[in-house]
C-alpha cells in the first residue's frame, strides 16, 4: 500500500508554484464632496434630508418632497463659514390638520434662541425668512432649527401630534 501513494505524494511535491507579483499601485481615495453632507439648507426630497432630523420630523424613504413635524421639530445644520445667513423654511398647513385646528402660529428657534413667528390662516404653503444675528451661529458647529406651534392636531387612530409639513429648511447668504 506504501508503495502505491509513495509515487503520488513524490509527484506532488515537484509541482510548480504559481508566480508572484508585486501588489498594484496603491491611489488615494477620490477626494471628492461626502456622499451624504450636512449642507446649510435641505430639501425633504433629498435622500440625506434624514440626517438632519434630531427629533419630531418624519423619518424614512420615499416620502417625496415634505415630511410631517410633530409636536417639537428640530433639525441640525453644521455651517461652513460665518457668513450673514436668514434662516428659510418653506412649508405646508394642509386642509387635514386645519379643519380640526384652524389658523396656527408657528415659533421659529435657532439655538434655542426665539427668531420669529409665522401666521398661518388657512391651509396653504408659506415661506418663513428671518435674518440671523452672527453671533448665533458658529462656522463647524452643530447649529439647531426647531419650532413650535400654538395648535396642534392629534390623530385619532395612532394619537400622533402633528402640526405642519416641512418642504425644505436651512440658511441662505443675506
Amino acid at each position: 500500500m506504501i508503495g502505491v501513494v509513495l509515487p503520488f505524494l513524490a509527484l506532488s511535491s515537484c509541482s510548480r508554484q504559481p508566480e508572484s507579483y508585486p501588489p498594484p499601485p496603491q491611489r488615494r481615495d477620490f477626494a471628492g464632496p461626502d456622499p451624504n453632507p450636512i449642507l446649510d439648507y435641505i430639501e425633504m426630497s433629498q435622500p440625506w434630508a434624514d440626517n438632519y432630523v434630531v427629533r419630531d420630523v418624519m423619518t424614512g424613504s420615499g416620502l417625496g418632497e415634505r415630511r410631517w413635524a410633530y409636536e417639537k421639530p428640530e433639525l441640525r445644520f453644521q455651517l461652513r463659514d460665518g457668513r450673514q445667513r436668514k434662516l428659510v423654511v418653506k412649508l405646508e398647513v394642509p386642509t387635514i390638520t386645519y379643519s380640526k385646528t384652524g389658523p396656527i402660529t408657528i415659533r421659529f428657534f435657532v439655538n434655542g434662541k426665539p427668531l420669529g413667528t409665522i401666521r398661518c390662516p388657512r391651509p396653504d404653503k408659506y415661506n418663513f425668512e428671518a435674518p440671523v444675528p452672527p453671533a448665533w451661529l458658529v462656522a463647524g458647529a452643530p447649529t439647531l432649527v426647531s419650532a413650535t406651534t400654538d395648535k396642534l392636531w392629534i390623530s385619532e387612530s395612532d394619537g400622533a401630534k402633528l402640526s405642519f409639513m416641512i418642504h425644505a429648511v436651512g440658511f441662505l447668504p443675506r
